[in-house]
């Protein structure tokens, strides 16, 4: 990178705030243009202060995280998003990949996490930290947006079984070792949107 991005963090927490702001600034590749704790604020300080890269909390007062993120996309749509959250629901992570974000780490995840999702994302490559245990995947891969696949109806989403013998043999396939590998090739390879 030759100009150093810049980045608005957004999170409700404000010791997590002061500890992304840190971390990302001693990285020395990153501008921080602002901070905020809520989802109304950061829609206008990203309007204001045009970032390449919002750091965003799922869940925020005032405007949701996956709210901010829509409307981000709609109205800068060069944007790229990551999702810095506590939460790996799987109606979470869902809701993520269908609204087109790109990065996502958990909070649990260690912090040179972020500072290599920042780098992905600098460059428009999607991220989702290696570490993270994606139970989401066994049910979200075959009936992603993007990816019409006939043999995957609805209903197959309800049955455990199938779903896990047909994750079985993508992983083998694929030689994918964990789905969180399935879920990082998947990504990589435009299989699913990220």
């Amino acid at each position: 990178m030759s100009e150093k991005r810049r980045v608005l963090i957004v999170d409700d927490h404000a010791a997590v705030r002061r500890g992304l702001h840190d971390l990302i600034k001693t990285s020395g590749c990153y501008e921080i243009v602002g901070q905020t704790w809520n989802g109304r604020l950061a829609l206008e300080m990203a309007e204001a202060n045009l970032p390449d890269i919002v750091t965003l909390e799922y869940s925020l007062p005032c405007l949701g995280g996956l709210e901010v993120a829509h409307r981000l996309q709609r109205s800068m749509p060069d944007v790229e998003i990551l999702i810095y959250t506590r939460h790996d629901r799987e109606d979470c992570m869902r809701q993520m990949l269908r609204a087109g974000i790109r990065g996502y780490v958990a909070k649990t995840d260690p912090g040179e996490k972020i500072l290599e999702a920042l780098e992905a994302l600098s460059n428009h490559q999607p991220y989702v930290a290696e570490e993270r245990p994606t139970p989401f995947l066994t049910h979200m891969l075959p009936a992603l947006p993007g990816r019409p696949n006939k043999q995957s109806e609805p209903c197959r989403l309800l049955r455990r079984e199938p779903t896990q013998s047909h994750r079985s043999t993508m992983m083998q396939r694929l030689k994918q070792r964990t789905t969180a590998h399935l879920m990082r090739f998947a990504v990589r390879n435009n299989i699913v949107m990220a």
